[in-house]
């Protein structure tokens, strides 16, 4: 499914061509193919695929105004009436600046994004079962616990999107999303427990096992320690290593406050890490090398090293003033029944700039606190004014392996006070997506806890 479908690509040539002189003409349509798949006891069952096309996006402009229409089903019969529709709303159409993109254009390679090997899923289904028994063996040895896994689902979903303007051959790349989810059993002694954890990214083979039943093992292993009951709260001002899924989370509240609030002051001073918005990430759930209005995509620094925010831009968004000097940020995205495009990110992760950024965390031999749990996250609560609030539910470690329960942390601070407490992160290689944009799963390493909490 790598190559454009034909109805997508006839849908796009339907109107394309039919720019009269001084307007210009868009049509951004994609479909989508659904398969799940389950391992039991090595055994792969495959379901049927569903496939659907999403509604066409067409964009009509003339002397500066822009009009946009979404249309269920765009055919050769009804394409006249669609574009005798958009010229008579494009008296009321929305002011719009056109700009220099940001980032250059960039060949999509469609051997990172789309998993071939999908096609016929026995083989590498097998093959990833096998990785997975290997990987749950090899993480109890290291935990010194019994690791394994019972029952496998996988959702694999194909996208196709195509891109025409009536003065550009029409453009087309392919992704691949792919979600693991993983029954895993964590046995201690004569005590089990059972819980599911999920990974995703873009081809099964590159799927990070071990990284997942690691944060899983320990994650049974707390629930397993000491019959529930919780050890005193130790002394402040360790380090505190929170897991993937909960970094997942807080990234998604810090890109959500520098979104919602794009002139609040941000304090500036040199960051040893930094948030980044990357289009072109292995792994994320919204790569893409171009967006909803085609401009290209890129690697885009949200917040900077010397703590500067980067607002990201679309053409109805651009301030006259700006118009000379702004760029687009190919961050636009048009969510189905929206007027017009709207600026949001693509994928969120941590990136290390300073010189203090050179360590990667990870749980392997590590000592401390270990944060498995975020609560507080999409609460109206959570920010007040610039102030982020949130709870951790903690363990202890000791050589890597959980020694006990922890109390739960009250964490507060500004964008910029948590990531500067942060001293190292691991490599990005999954992504958990929200509704209109994914952050990164990574291993995140708090320098000082101390810094962090506090108690209501």
């Amino acid at each position: 499914m790598s190559d454009a479908p034909p109805p997508a690509l006839r849908a796009a040539g339907l109107l394309s061509g039919a720019a009269r002189a001084g307007e210009a003409l868009e049509v951004r349509t994609s479909r989508l193919s659904r398969r799940k798949h389950r391992i039991t006891a090595g055994r792969v069952r495959s379901g049927a695929a569903v496939t659907g096309a999403a509604p066409t996006l067409v964009r009509l402009a003339r002397a500066g105004r822009e009009v946009h229409l979404w249309v269920d089903h765009l055919s050769a019969a009804t394409a006249p009436g669609t574009l005798a529709e958009a010229r008579e709303m494009l008296r009321y159409g929305r002011p719009y600046r056109d700009a220099a993109a940001l980032h250059p254009e960039a060949d999509w390679d469609d051997q990172r994004f789309v998993d071939h090997g999908l096609r016929d899923p026995d083989g590498p289904l097998a093959a990833f079962w096998r990785s997975v028994r290997e990987a749950a063996e090899a993480v109890g040895e290291r935990l010194g616990i019994r690791v394994a896994v019972a029952d496998a689902l996988i959702v694999e979903e194909q996208h196709t999107e195509v891109f025409a303007r009536s003065d550009h051959a029409p453009r087309t790349f392919s992704l691949t999303r792919i979600e693991a989810r993983l029954l895993v059993e964590v046995r201690q002694g004569q005590r089990r427990t059972r819980l599911w954890a999920a990974r995703r990214g873009n081809r099964i083979a590159e799927l990070p096992v071990a990284d997942l039943l690691t944060e899983a093992a320990l994650r049974g292993a707390v629930t397993l320690a000491a019959d529930g009951r919780r050890e005193p709260r130790r002394q402040a001002g360790g380090a505190l290593l929170l897991g993937p899924r909960p970094t997942a989370a807080l990234l998604r509240v810090l890109a959500n406050d520098l979104f919602d609030r794009p002139d609040a002051p941000r304090p500036a001073g040199p960051l040893c890490h930094v948030l980044v918005d990357d289009a072109h990430a292995a792994g994320g759930q919204h790569s893409r090398p171009f967006d909803h209005e085609g401009s290209p995509t890129g690697r885009t620094d949200l917040l900077d090293g010397s703590g500067q925010p980067t607002r990201m831009t679309v053409r109805g968004g651009l301030p006259a003033a700006a118009a000379g000097a702004a760029r687009l940020t190919g961050n636009a995205y048009a969510p189905v029944g929206q007027a017009a495009p709207m600026p949001r990110p693509t994928n969120v992760g941590l990136a290390g700039v300073g010189p203090g950024s050179g360590e990667r965390a990870a749980p392997d031999g590590f000592s401390g606190l270990f944060g498995f749990n975020l609560r507080g996250e999409g609460t109206q609560q959570i920010r007040a004014g610039d102030v982020i609030r949130f709870r951790v539910e903690t363990a202890y470690l000791r050589a890597g392996a959980v020694a006990g329960r922890g109390a739960t942390l009250f964490v507060a601070g500004t964008v910029r006070r948590l990531l500067d407490a942060i001293e190292a992160v691991s490599p990005a290689t999954s992504y958990v997506p929200w509704r209109d944009h994914s952050t990164a799963c990574v291993w995140t390493l708090f320098a000082e806890e101390g810094r962090l909490t506090d108690r209501p």
